[in-house]
């Protein structure tokens, strides 16, 4: 038509056609976008209605119902009924003694005055202004302003009973509690030196005191009783008990409300003045220049060192001087100070100590320990194990027993003969009452005991499975899409495959704990291949104590899911 050379127009219309061609792909690829960022702008509004929704649920749920925490497994929880509850925590305050109503102080009074003793005790300090605003957790030595609120658990492996804690963390004498926890630390190594050289002048070696701190130490005496061929017979296990102070920690009398000596009328203070007795007394004979009194120096990881008491060292912000005095008088401040907030009413505890206080366990541990001690003191006094044969064996065998804070383990003296001495012992407000456990196998800690072929023998045991059996569903491990990390997560198979070489005893049980820490791992959804590599990992480093290959589990795990197919 404009008189254009055909061979100029035919370019010209490629290259018009080709443009349209480029304009068409990418017309279709922002349809395409379009339509994809809608479909992903719904499926987000989708969700986070659906998160809406869950919340909402959630906070309609918890107006009626109370959402707490099952013991003995920390990620299981329980719905119970508020109204309930309350009349629970409403008997708990009232009706046992337990808990006094506070009428003379207000809660912000009793606040003030811990705030200023914490400080003149240079235990804690105040916030700054600056930071007193800002929303993040203080430092350990920053002063916390809180009082401990009642907290309750439920034992879903005892009829649903509800456990009542004090929430001490972050509360005004939570630094006042780590600090008595480092300083109890570091005595009781000195204890546990007192108590063997009082049964090394009986003619006994032991390895240590009742108190334990986990199955290692159940295993130990297990050792111990092996290495001994007059124990070493079939018929040993046939008197082995186990026994449970029921209500320890809310009986443990603080106050000696008498002063005649006797066990029954002295509480905790007195009882821990004369545990920094002992304690200073056995440094100041054994470390550094003896006979030259000495102060204990508590760091902040807990690591303690005597030192002469006439040296230079004052407190700094990781370290801390404990004299007697001093450990008597932060003693003192805690039991007097064991407030607790229970909605606008303010308590304190006057018998017993709150399971929450860091420091508790260690303040009921060598409560017992000093009635222990003082037992087999005037036990060895009186009947002189080294000329008396008898008594000498006795003592052997009640220096195998072991007690984890209120559980307690008698593998070697008969029942009548053990309930007896306890009851000398401990005070009458304060007894072992029944076994909860008797006879030829046992359940004590995370293990079964028994004795086979004059060996003592071990595996592992869990409370839960009994639970699940009766169908309460629990929850042993993080989600694989937890907000954790994945070395956490994943390191908990090296710890419990540790937990597992150390409970038991023989290889096939090993093996069998091993494997169905490995299935429920794998049902759970994580990554195969980095479960393998932390079995194979743990077996490899292992080889020498077990003399299994490292894909044994695997291959035991595969071997029972053939089995399942068929």
């Amino acid at each position: 038509m404009n008189e254009i050379d055909p061979e100029r127009y035919k370019q010209w219309q490629k290259i018009i056609e080709s443009k349209i061609d480029e304009r068409i792909v990418t017309i279709d690829k922002q349809i395409m976008d379009k339509q994809q960022y809608q479909a992903e702008e719904q499926t987000v509004k989708e969700r986070e209605q659906k998160e809406e929704e869950k919340i909402k649920a959630l906070t309609d749920l918890k107006k009626l119902y109370a959402v707490l925490a099952a013991d003995k497994s920390a990620s299981t929880y329980v719905i119970h009924c508020k109204v309930h509850l309350a009349k629970q925590v409403r008997d708990e305050i009232n009706n046992n003694g337990t808990y006094k109503k506070v009428e003379d102080s207000t809660i912000k009074e009793v606040q003030d005055r811990h705030a200023e003793w914490m400080i003149k005790e240079n235990l804690a300090e105040p916030q700054d202004e600056e930071d007193s605003n800002e929303i993040r957790i203080p430092e350990y030595r920053k002063l916390f302003s809180k009082l401990p609120r009642l907290g309750v658990s439920i034992k879903v492996h005892k009829q649903n009973k509800p456990r009542f804690m004090a929430r001490c963390h972050q509360t005004t004498l939570t630094q006042l509690g780590q600090w008595l926890t480092r300083t109890l630390k570091a005595m009781s190594i000195e204890s546990e030196e007192v108590w063997k050289d009082m049964f090394m002048t009986a003619g006994v070696i032991t390895t240590g005191s009742w108190v334990i701190n986990g199955s290692p130490q159940v295993r130990e005496r297990m050792d111990k009783m092996d290495n001994n061929p007059r124990f070493s017979n079939a018929n040993t296990s046939r008197h082995q008990q186990t026994y449970d102070f029921s209500t320890m920690y809310t009986t443990l009398k603080l106050e000696s409300p008498s002063g005649d000596g006797s066990k029954d009328s002295r509480g905790m203070k007195e009882m821990m003045k004369k545990y920094a007795a002992l304690v200073f007394d056995w440094a100041k004979q054994n470390h550094g220049t003896r006979g030259k009194d000495k102060v204990l120096l508590v760091s902040k990881n807990g690591a303690g060192k005597w030192i002469n008491a006439d040296g230079k060292y004052g407190d700094t912000k990781t370290k801390k001087v404990i004299t007697p005095a001093r450990f008597q008088k932060w003693i003192n401040y805690l039991l007097d100070n064991l407030y607790i907030q229970v909605g606008d009413e303010l308590l304190r505890q006057v018998v017993g100590i709150p399971m929450g206080v860091s420091c508790a366990p260690y303040l009921a541990n060598l409560m017992l320990f000093m009635y222990e001690l003082e037992f087999f003191d005037a036990f060895i006094s009186k009947h002189d194990p080294i000329r008396n044969k008898p008594a000498r064996q006795l003592l052997w065998k009640l220096s195998c027993c072991t007690r984890y804070i209120d559980d307690l383990w008698n593998p070697l003296v008969t029942k009548a003969k053990f309930q007896s001495i306890t009851r000398r012992i401990y005070p009458t407000w304060l007894q072992l009452g029944e076994p909860e456990s008797e006879g030829k196998i046992v359940n004590y800690l995370d293990m079964s005991i028994w004795q086979q072929d004059g060996t003592w023998q071990s595996k592992l045991y869990d409370k839960r499975v009994e639970l699940q059996a009766k169908g309460l569903k629990l929850n042993k491990f993080p989600h694989p899409e937890t907000k954790i990390t994945t070395r956490c997560k994943y390191g908990v198979i090296s710890s419990q495959l540790h937990r597992f070489k150390t409970v038991c005893t023989q290889t096939s049980q090993f093996l069998d704990a091993a494997t169905t820490l490995y299935t429920e791992y794998i049902d759970k959804g994580y990554d195969q291949r980095l479960v393998d590599k932390r079995v194979y990992k743990f077996l490899t480093r292992e080889r020498d104590t077990l003399t299994i290959k490292p894909t044994a589990i695997k291959y035991r795990y595969q071997k029972q899911q053939r089995r399942a197919r068929k």
